[in-house]
């Protein structure tokens, strides 16, 4: 709906001829990133943040930077999980999945943001297209990690109760 309403904007924004669809197709995923950001970030402040108390430290900033990684590898399923510090596992892995749920509520403005701009590129055939098309692809490879993570960190803390 707001790609359509973006296009339709951009038809009275840009004169009426054949190359300037790609122009109202950017103005149009513009609409569309602006709406996934407020969406995101509105779903972030009523139901992700919520979850985790606000202001309070990282449970994971006194460790030293080896038990950090001790820590993530048990949350990601690499290494068996120490029962003795399974209290601090589960809120490293709780903190981090609040982190990572914030991020892919967010990130799909950003994408739309780079599409609207390679689309606009393309349209008018400027040469450095393929920077932003590289760009845009590591967006999408970096969306699909944070996905990797999320399911791992919730795998983890679905687990079975120990």
């Amino acid at each position: 709906m707001l790609l359509i309403a973006g296009m339709w904007v951009g038809t009275l924004i840009f004169p009426a001829s054949p190359s300037s669809w790609a122009s109202h197709l950017s103005l149009g995923l513009l609409f569309v990133a602006a709406g996934a950001t407020i969406g995101g970030l509105i779903y972030n402040a009523k139901k992700i943040a919520p979850a985790v108390r606000l202001n309070t430290v990282d449970v994971l900033y006194p460790l030293t930077p080896e038990e950090r990684k001790s820590i993530s590898r048990q949350i990601a399923g690499k290494t068996p999980v120490d029962e003795e510090h399974l209290v601090i596992v589960r809120a490293g892995a709780v903190q981090q999945r609040k982190s990572l749920a914030t991020q892919l509520v967010v990130m799909p403005g950003y994408l739309f943001v780079l599409v609207g701009q390679v689309s606009g590129w393309v349209g008018r055939g400027d040469p450095f297209l393929w920077i932003l098309a590289v760009v845009t692809i590591f967006g999408i490879v970096a969306v699909v990690f944070i996905v990797r993570d999320f399911k791992r960190t919730t795998r983890f803390l679905m687990g079975p109760a120990r």
